[in-house]
């Protein structure tokens, strides 16, 4: 029988040995991180082996054929190519227990793979025994991965701390953090935390240090699995501190299914506390990767979040767009599936898209109104008022001598409401005709430079200080104007009499979200009324000039960036209006 043993040593033949070994050597490890070129280099190794009748190459290449078809998702081409394997060893290396166990708990890995764990289960048990220490780590991984599968934790915990005693931390440091891992999630799943979060810290102390992508991708779930242990202990900024770095990290490295793994759990985080602005927001980061997002774990889990969040706001273009899509998803496992629970839940998703396409109709019908409304608003309501106040001056010019004092009074109060009712049209049609705006018509606008449009606007006034740093609002140009002008002519209309009348204007910007606040130290804002000040029309203070519409405006173009404005205030002292939205629409 020939092998590499008994190889004729001339230097030409030498050299093509060592072109054989090489590959050979590059092919198996490649065959997890790049399968495709590992298939390449097994194709030429395998030539010059079976030219050679080198049977220990030809086994490693068959060997790391089937690990690379494994890799590449090619299952069924994989048990072929691993059975044959195992078939090559039998007839040629008979008595190789390293040989032997090894396939066989390759082919216990792989039916493990594709949910056959009886199948997996007995390749595992045959290779483990032959009793090779060299296969231990991976046998048992196998054999943890199978009982964790069946829901057995306690037995899966046990075979990879068996696992990981075969395991040299200094010569196999990947597999030891892989299975340490393992072992910390286990625990997590548990609810020993303290115990689940020393094993992941071990983990990333571990691997820190090192660049491989493979090895990046355990760090990144390590961190994530962190995060998710104080988010449990309700430590809520180290729980979106380690989120952030979990997801800085698998943006780096473009484990994009980490990083829709960290979206999603820092979007969970963002729902617990009630925000469901920001934790929608984020869910939507996910569906950029759409391939990825395809077969993601969590999809219909965020997809059906979404689709809630844009039903409940009442944006039923939007509920139904995630709608169609969870839809979607649930036909296609349909199709692998005849479970009656999946027709039902595919009859679920056709009802809800029905309703939420009436909805829409329901929108776009009362949008059309709006619009009707607002052209009534601009034309056919003012006319008349025009016409009062035509001949109300012309009453007066004409009449004048006549009409005596009582009747100058009565002509003043015409012009006045007449004014005033004039005015209450514009404001509301300013107020109706504010839209949602698209995404090209973002801009990044300093608070800086709408202060400086607006100067002129408040130069008559005396005694007005406004304060601001370099914030930058994300926001349609006339939106960012009207917001902060309204803001500040409401400061002014309320400002203490005789006294300097100060604004402060800042904010912060983090992870796509903004955060305004304007300050001022006017007469204040009762608690009971810092609700009802943004309904339209509505005027605490009669005596001051205005409609009561502006902050009605603010509290619009607040919610067309699916934001909000709030109040804090101490009646007689200060007032902070908050305006919290998302950079983009």
């Amino acid at each position: 029988m020939s092998n590499s043993n008994n190889f004729n040593n001339n230097s030409e033949s030498l050299s093509e040995y060592e072109q054989m070994v090489k590959l050979t050597k590059d092919a198996t490890k490649l065959a997890s991180l790049n399968p495709s070129i590992t298939l390449e280099k097994v194709e030429k190794a395998l030539e010059i082996a079976l030219r050679l009748d080198d049977k220990t190459h030809i086994y490693k290449c068959k060997h790391a054929t089937g690990a690379a078809l494994f890799h590449m998702g090619e299952i069924e081409k994989s048990i072929k190519a691993t059975k044959d394997t195992l078939e090559f060893v039998h007839q040629h290396f008979p008595n190789n227990i390293y040989y032997l166990s090894l396939v066989y708990s390759v082919l216990g890995s792989v039916y493990l793979q594709i949910d056959k764990y009886n199948m997996a289960l007995e390749f595992l048990m045959i290779a483990l025994s032959f009793k090779c220490d060299k296969t231990y780590a991976d046998i048992y991984n196998g054999l943890a991965v199978v009982y964790y599968k069946r829901e057995d934790k306690a037995k899966a915990l046990e075979y990879w701390e068996n696992g990981i005693k075969y395991t040299d931390k200094k010569k196999k440091l990947v597999k030891y953090a892989y299975l340490a891992y393992n072992i910390a999630f286990i625990y997590y799943e548990m609810d020993d935390l303290e115990t689940a979060r020393q094993g992941f810290n071990e983990v990333i102390q571990l691997l820190k240090k090192d660049e491989e992508t493979q090895v990046q991708g355990i760090v990144v779930s390590s961190i994530y699995s962190l995060a998710n242990i104080y988010a449990q202990e309700k430590n809520y900024e180290q729980a979106f501190s380690l989120f952030d770095d979990s997801i800085e990290l698998a943006k780096n490295q473009s484990l994009t299914p980490l990083l829709i793994d960290a979206y999603y759990g820092k979007a969970e985080l963002y729902f617990e506390q009630g925000k469901e602005q920001e934790g929608s927001r984020l869910l939507q980061k996910t569906l950029e990767y759409k391939e990825q997002f395809k077969s993601h774990q969590h999809n219909e889990k965020i997809l059906l979040h979404l689709k809630k969040y844009y039903a409940k706001t009442d944006d039923a273009a939007e509920a139904l767009k995630y709608s169609e899509q969870l839809y979607e998803i649930t036909k296609e496992k349909l199709k692998t599936s005849k479970d009656k629970e999946f027709q039902k839940i595919i009859n679920e998703r056709e009802k809800e898209i029905q309703l939420l396409e009436r909805k829409n109709q329901e929108i776009e019908k009362h949008n059309t109104i709006l619009k009707q409304f607002t052209h009534i608003i601009s034309h056919d309501l003012r006319e008349p008022v025009r016409g009062i106040n035509g001949f109300a001056n012309l009453l007066n010019k004409k009449f004048k001598d006549k009409l005596g004092e009582t009747g100058e009074e009565y002509i003043s109060f015409i012009l006045s409401e007449t004014g005033n009712i004039n005015n209450k049209l514009a404001r509301l049609l300013e107020y109706t005709s504010l839209k949602k705006p698209e995404k090209n018509q973002i801009r990044s606008l300093s608070i800086h430079e709408i202060i400086e449009r607006q100067k002129q606007q408040f130069s008559l006034i005396d005694k007005l200080d406004i304060i601001y740093d370099d914030t930058c609002l994300e926001m349609e140009y006339d939106h960012a104007d009207k917001l902060i002008y309204e803001l500040i002519d409401n400061a002014v209309k309320f400002r203490k009499e005789e006294q300097y009348c100060r604004i402060e204007i800042s904010g912060e910007s983090k992870n796509a979200y903004q955060h305004i606040y304007i300050k001022d130290y006017g007469i204040g804002i009762a608690e009971e009324y810092q609700q009802s000040v943004f309904k339209i029309f509505n005027q605490l203070d009669k005596k001051t000039k205005g409609v009561g519409v502006g902050l009605a405006i603010c509290e619009r173009i607040a919610g067309l960036y699916n934001g909000r404005i709030w109040i804090e205030s101490v009646s007689g002292e200060c007032t902070t209006f908050h305006i919290s939205f998302s950079e983009v629409v």
